[in-house]
């Protein structure tokens, strides 16, 4: 925005180095997000914010995120851009759900229903579909969930947009083994343990999850989706976990752990860990349930925000071994993360495919 050309930076189509880029950069853009609106720039407020999703998706910094897209929606708004409107809400909603506002996420995501349902946008108000479905979930209502998934996975499809359509069903996937970890401890959870044993009467929710969990896969595999076709194979790792498959868990989660490892996503990989180390313990290998726990929480600790569920989880396992005393101070952490469901393959779309176009978290 100077009088001088813009020398781009070469990151030789590196995604890790872009992201690296984006962070080094970030108290630079951010200034200049904040200043483009009243400078008579809105577009370049909201693209700025919807160009940062994938640093704030993978490396959750967390103040950041929320100002940026509640700046890029004053921004969109004074632009009269109302698909731009929808991206900031539903990016900024998802942010929201990541900090554990999940009735502040559900009101942003049916405020971005809202004008794709007035306008006929059937793909548009489809996509809030799942993400309304992820805000039920997380604030303990896992039926009206389930409803919102279904409905996300059959529409979407139907609609052109078959990858969105295999992250509602990796949503469905993920609440069925809710539905395991609630059935073994009468409660309903968010973020379900990823030690659960099931018994007769639940193994039905698993065989589900693992249904589930194994189409989502193909279909974002074949999308060349990678980082969420590793989340669906931790799905279906834990699935199996609960159905004491134990060679099919370590041989998913395992693959899973590898491709995250070299995508630097540390919440999923830890999640990934989390549950390795849930199998070695059911193995009796508790020096292996040791090293993946300890390394799960080390991953959990470099992230920020309030301790999320498996953190803790990962702490109780290791309270439960010999020789670990599971009582670290608990660290920043964050819950899990959702694609925003739109995204082209590494977890972003461009920001002229607008939410009505090509996330995820989750």
């Amino acid at each position: 925005m100077g009088p001088h050309p813009v020398t781009p930076a070469d990151l030789g189509g590196d995604p890790d180095r872009a992201l690296d880029w984006l962070e080094h950069e970030l108290p630079n853009l951010m200034a200049v997000l904040r200043t483009a609106r009243a400078d008579g720039w809105p577009e370049v407020s909201w693209q700025l914010a919807d160009a940062m999703w994938p640093l704030f998706l993978r490396r959750k910094h967390y103040e950041q995120w929320r100002a940026a897209h509640r700046e890029g929606l004053a921004a969109a708004t004074a632009a009269g851009d109302a698909a731009a409107e929808c991206r900031m809400l539903t990016s900024g909603g998802i942010g929201e759900l990541d900090m554990g506002a999940g009735e502040r996420a559900l009101e942003m995501f049916e405020r971005a229903a809202a004008p794709c349902e007035r306008l006929g946008d059937r793909l548009g108000y489809a996509r809030t579909l799942n993400y309304r479905g992820l805000a039920h979930r997380q604030s303990g209502r896992p039926e009206r969930a389930g409803e919102l998934f279904a409905r996300a996975a059959a529409q979407l499809p139907a609609l052109g947009d078959e990858r969105a359509g295999a992250l509602a069903v990796l949503n469905l996937a993920d609440s069925h083994l809710d539905a395991c970890a609630s059935a073994t401890s009468g409660t309903a959870v968010h973020g379900s343990d990823d030690n659960t044993v099931v018994t007769p009467a639940d193994s039905r929710d698993a065989v589900r999850a693992l249904e589930h969990a194994q189409v989502a896969h193909r279909v974002l595999a074949g999308k060349g989706d990678v980082y969420n076709a590793a989340r669906a194979a931790i799905a279906a790792g834990r699935a199996c976990l609960a159905l004491g498959r134990m060679g099919e868990a370590e041989e998913q989660l395992s693959g899973a752990l590898g491709v995250l490892r070299g995508m630097n996503a540390d919440f999923e990989a830890a999640r990934a860990l989390g549950a390795l180390a849930a199998l070695a313990e059911r193995q009796g290998r508790a020096r292996l349930a040791a090293e993946h726990g300890r390394a799960a929480l080390r991953l959990h600790e470099g992230l920020s925000g309030t301790e999320s569920a498996q953190a803790r989880q990962v702490r109780a396992l290791l309270a439960r071994l010999p020789g670990e005393s599971g009582d670290r101070a608990a660290p920043g952490g964050h819950s899990e993360t959702p694609d925003r469901g739109d995204a082209a393959p590494g977890g972003h779309a461009p920001a002229s495919g607008g939410h009505g176009a090509a996330p995820e978290e989750q």
